[in-house]
């Protein structure tokens, strides 16, 4: 008796289960279109998105980064649109709960690499420096070779390449030696006490000033 009267409640769940199921089925159809339709909607507004962010920040890496939280935005608001009409609401405040718990606790476990992103994102945009450029900041001085969202590579003039934390360049002064196109150099020259100081000056600065290199040629004054 208790066996048949276990089975018969077991059938009763399942047929509440089946009869829950089938008035869902028009909700998880809606649903189900919703999804493909944010996630369509996701892949061809992201090629657009895509092509206008580079265009305007003209950065690889930071255009891709902004590119892909677009599409997974998009696609993350037709998810939570599918499970509200399947009515999931709780799931939504849920994952959404627990999306801000592990991103605080990741934000904790991984403090320095999350602050080189941020310092990578914001020099991205603001382009302090470009690949090619000579840059010098604390004990590093040579050639960007290369940009990453976490880190620069920088070529020294004795051939070896230094891994820089983007937050190293971003909080500490950073000397740009390409930026402006010119420089001032100073050549410490010596000539004898017989010969005449303003003949030598004369015959130093037009001889540097027939140098292609030099770009404000000055013949009273510094030369730029």
């Amino acid at each position: 008796m208790n066996l048949e009267k276990f089975w018969t409640l077991i059938n009763d769940k399942l047929i509440s289960w089946l009869e829950s199921g089938v008035q869902l089925l028009p909700n998880m159809i809606l649903a189900l279109m919703i999804l493909i339709f944010f996630t369509a909607l996701a892949k061809i507004s992201s090629i657009w998105f895509s092509k206008a962010i580079k265009k305007a920040i003209k950065t690889e890496q930071v255009a891709s980064l902004i590119s892909s939280i677009f599409k997974v935005s998009i696609i993350a608001i037709g998810i939570f649109f599918a499970l509200d009409i399947v009515k999931l609401s709780g799931a939504v405040m849920s994952l959404l709960a627990g999306a801000g718990i592990i991103g605080l606790a990741i934000g904790f476990a991984f403090q320095d690499m999350t602050e080189n992103l941020i310092a990578g994102f914001v020099m991205g945009v603001r382009k302090p420096f470009m690949v090619g450029d000579i840059i010098r900041t604390k004990d590093c001085f040579g050639t960007v070779s290369k940009i990453n969202l976490r880190n620069t590579l920088v070529e020294n003039f004795y051939g070896q390449l230094s891994y820089i934390p983007n937050k190293i360049l971003f909080k500490n002064e950073l000397q740009n030696y390409t930026k402006l196109g010119k420089r001032r150099i100073e050549v410490p020259v010596g000539i004898s006490y017989a010969d005449d100081p303003e003949q030598a000056r004369e015959v130093i600065v037009e001889a540097i000033n027939k140098l292609d290199f030099v770009v404000n040629q000055k013949r009273n004054g510094c030369l730029c």
